[in-house]
Parts: C-alpha cells; sequence; structure tokens
C-alpha cells in the first residue's frame, strides 16, 4: 500500500487543454463529456469578449447604449450558456467520481501485483478529472464577475442618463410654464376682445318699462346680448315662451334708423331650414327694434369651448355635416349669417344643431350700423366691407380648429396681420391623428383671400362628402 500512497503524492498530471488530456479522459470513460464543455468554450469566451468590451465602452456615457439590443441578447446567451456549461460539469463532476470509486480497489490491486505504470495513469487521470472540476468552476465564477460587472457599469449609465433626464424635464416644466403664461395672455386678451365686443359699445341691460315689449311679459333678468340684451319671455298669456331681444339703440341711431334696420332685417332672413332658428316676429321698440325667437333648451356652443376641451375629428366632422346643408341652402341664395360665432351656434342635449341671429349682422350694415361682433371668428375682409356668404365659411373653420384643439388658431394681440399671413399652427400639428384631409379642409377654409377660399359657397357639403 506505501506503493499507492507514494504514487498518488508524486503523480503530476498534464496541464489542462493539453491533447492529453482528451487521451487521459477516453481512457478514464469521461471523453464525451470532456469534449462537451470543451466545445462550448468559443462560444463563451467570444460572448465574454464581447461584454468586456461593452463594459469599457459604458465609462463616461450618459445615455444608455443605443445598441442595448444587443447587449441583452449577448447578455441572455451568456447566461443560458453558463448554466449549461455548469450542468455539464455537475455530470462530468458525478460520472468521474463514480468511476473512481469502482476501480479503486482494482488500482490497489495493479500496484500490489507491481503493475505501477497503469495504476498510476488512473491516479492522474482521477487527479485530473478533480482539477478539471476545480477549472471549469473558477472558469465559470470568473464569466459571472464579468456579468455582473458589466450590469453595474450599464447600471452607471443608466444612473447618469436619468439624473440628467430630471433636469431635462425640470428645464422642459420650467420652459413650458413660460410657454403657458404667454398663451394664456392671449387667450385672455381674446376672452376680453368678446366681452368687449359684446357690451363694450351696449349699456347695460335695463328691462322696459312695464316688464313688457309688445305682446311679450319678460320674465327673470335681463341678460347680454351680442347686440343689445335679452329676456326671457312668454306671450299672448303666457303660453309661448320666448327669447325676447332689444337692440341697444345706438345701432339703430343715424346713419340707421328702427325703420331702415327692421326692413333690412326682413330682407336678411334665412331660408326655412330645420337646423336655422327663424324669429317669431321683429317690431318697433321705442327708439330700437326688438326680435323674438323661440325658447330653447340648447346651449350655445362657447360653453363647451370656454372649458378648453377639444372633440375628435370624427366628432368635429359630424358637427359641421349638421350644420352644411343650412348655410350652403342660405348661401346659394346669397344670404348669409354674417357673424358666425360660438355663442350663436346652440347644441342640443340629443346633438342636433341649430343657428341663432342669421343674418343680424348684415342687416346691420345694410342699415349703416356701426359693426358689431366678435372679430376673433370675423374673416379678414369685414374690415373694408359688408359679410357675405365666404365669411361664415372663414368663421366656420375658425369654429373647427377651436372644436378640435380647445385653442384659438390666431392667438396673439394683432389678430389682423396673423389673418391676413395665415399665421397659425396646422391643425395635424396642434391635433395629432387628424387626418389629412382634414387639415387641408381647414386651411382652405382660413384662406385669407377670398378668390382662393375653399369650398365656394354652397359647397360645402359636397366637401365634407369627400373626406
Amino acid at each position: 500500500m506505501r506503493a499507492f500512497w507514494l504514487a498518488l503524492a508524486l503523480a503530476v498530471p498534464v496541464r489542462a487543454g493539453a491533447p492529453g488530456d482528451a487521451a487521459l479522459m477516453e481512457e478514464f470513460k469521461l471523453k464525451e463529456d470532456y469534449e462537451a464543455m470543451e466545445a462550448m468554450r468559443p462560444r463563451i469566451d467570444a460572448l465574454a469578449r464581447e461584454l468586456t468590451a461593452l463594459k469599457e465602452s459604458h465609462a463616461g456615457k450618459t445615455e444608455p447604449d443605443p445598441g442595448a439590443p444587443r447587449r441583452a441578447a449577448a447578455r441572455e446567451e451568456l447566461t443560458a450558456l453558463l448554466e449549461e456549461l455548469k450542468d455539464r460539469r455537475n455530470k462530468f463532476k458525478d460520472r468521474g467520481v463514480d468511476q473512481r470509486l469502482g476501480q479503486f480497489m482494482a488500482m490497489a490491486m495493479e500496484f500490489r501485483e507491481g503493475n505501477n505504470e497503469k495504476a498510476n495513469r488512473s491516479f492522474q487521470g482521477g487527479i485530473r478529472h478533480a482539477q478539471i472540476i476545480v477549472e471549469y468552476k473558477e472558469y465559470g465564477h470568473s464569466v459571472e464577475m464579468l456579468l455582473e460587472d458589466e450590469q453595474r457599469a450599464y447600471q452607471e449609465v443608466v444612473a447618469r442618463w436619468k439624473t440628467l433626464e430630471e433636469a431635462k424635464l425640470r428645464r422642459r416644466r420650467t420652459l413650458q410654464g413660460a410657454a403657458a403664461a404667454a398663451v394664456l395672455l392671449p387667450l385672455l386678451l381674446l376672452l376680453w376682445r368678446r366681452l368687449k365686443a359684446r357690451r363694450a359699445a351696449l349699456p347695460a341691460p335695463e328691462t322696459p318699462a312695464g316688464d313688457r315689449l309688445g305682446r311679450w311679459s319678460l320674465t327673470k333678468s335681463p341678460k347680454p346680448w351680442t347686440y343689445g340684451t335679452r329676456w326671457d319671455g312668454a306671450g299672448g298669456g303666457g303660453g309661448t315662451v320666448a327669447s325676447v331681444r332689444l337692440f341697444d339703440e345706438r345701432l339703430c341711431a343715424a346713419p340707421s334708423s328702427p325703420a331702415k334696420l327692421l326692413q333690412a332685417l326682413r330682407a336678411a332672413a334665412p331660408p326655412k331650414h330645420s337646423a336655422v332658428a327663424a324669429p317669431l316676429e321683429a317690431f318697433p321698440a321705442g327708439a330700437s327694434i326688438a326680435l323674438v325667437y323661440p325658447a330653447t333648451a340648447a346651449k350655445p356652443l362657447s360653453l363647451w369651448l370656454e372649458e378648453g376641451r377639444g372633440v375628435r375629428p370624427d366628432k368635429a366632422v359630424v358637427f359641421l355635416r349638421r350644420l352644411a346643408p343650412a348655410l350652403d341652402a342660405a348661401h346659394r341664395l346669397g344670404r348669409a349669417h354674417g357673424a358666425l360665432d360660438p355663442d350663436c351656434v346652440l347644441v342640443g342635449a340629443d346633438g342636433t344643431v341649430t343657428l341663432e341671429d342669421f343674418g343680424v349682422a348684415v342687416a346691420l350694415a345694410a342699415a349703416g350700423a356701426p359693426a358689431v361682433g366678435t372679430p376673433a371668428y370675423a374673416a379678414p375682409e369685414l374690415e373694408a366691407g359688408p359679410p357675405g356668404p365666404p365669411a361664415d365659411l372663414y368663421s366656420l373653420g375658425v369654429l373647427l380648429y377651436e372644436l378640435v384643439t380647445g385653442r384659438h388658431p390666431f392667438e396673439g394681440t394683432n389678430l389682423p396681420a396673423m389673418k391676413r399671413e395665415k399665421r397659425y399652427k396646422r391643425l395635424s400639428q396642434a391635433a395629432p391623428g387628424c387626418p389629412p384631409a382634414l387639415d387641408a379642409l381647414l386651411d382652405g377654409l382660413l384662406e385669407p383671400d377670398l378668390g382662393r377660399r375653399r369650398p365656394a359657397p354652397g359647397g360645402l357639403e359636397a366637401a365634407l362628402e369627400r373626406l
């Protein structure tokens, strides 16, 4: 037995990877397992080199590598290979241990019988088997450490990137706050202009003596109207409910007059259409004219727009299609609303759309009264002349833009110049996802040149059908 332990102590195995290993493992019946592990090393080494290069490239970066998908794939493949290598190493270990235990007594007998060379070779195989297990364990551990180091370096890159992004976000929010203030001021100016257009030229509402206008008994408090004052009213013993409106007397003063305005109102009356509110009557009332409409529960579009909410483009198209037949019918007769704005577009609970005050602005211009309206929605040509059908189409374009985006297309202090120069943010930019055809339609409606404004009066419904 002394020879056995001496041989065990003096046995010197060949180094890993040498050609002798394969022959040794074949004799030890472990060649297949050994070669399977050896075959995996070139791919593992290649992936390890790739990750080493990535780890070194992370130094100083301030944003994640655009090659992140390739990095993730390399890490995933390398992790899977390490797991497979570990399994193969364990099988190599278990089989070798089993065989060494089975051959232990046989090798002892070889030493006793003097077959030292054969016994020593078996011992070398056993020792080399154990050494290969240790080497592959250390090899796998070194690659695992590389994975951890690369991941740590990458996380540092991500942390630096997040810090910079947070700083950018703070700066962006600061700039957005300033931009919001810059946008809010024009919006406030727009609201102020709208209120000024309605009220600045008009006196405080006063209820006529006796709380009556003609046959109409006036109820509730007076409210401002674009052209004067309005009340809820009842007539004929309270049977008919109406909206009674009284023009401001200054609109009936020279060169205008109540008689001229009454005649102009009758001439500018809209054609009969379900989407147009027709006056019940118009009559002289002292130094002014009273105009009476049927009462309605519908609400003006301005209440929706003042909330700053936009609607989907397809919903806006539905809205236009409900207005188009009425406008086309009037425009073919050469008649115009004249002052289309959100206050005179009424929207019912069931989605029906009705136009009020149709032709009133046209009548005032014909009677020689001063212009009253909402400049933000007025076509550029109204600076020089009376309203016509093309002006309605322009105002409709402004309404469409505001309906989709929740904002006015011309946000600034010099509205006339902005309109003439067509300075507005395209609908497709202000409302991403807007169909190009709707963008083109709006661009045609907001055309300042009358000769190029599209569609032509009377062609709105057909243009909408092409969307």
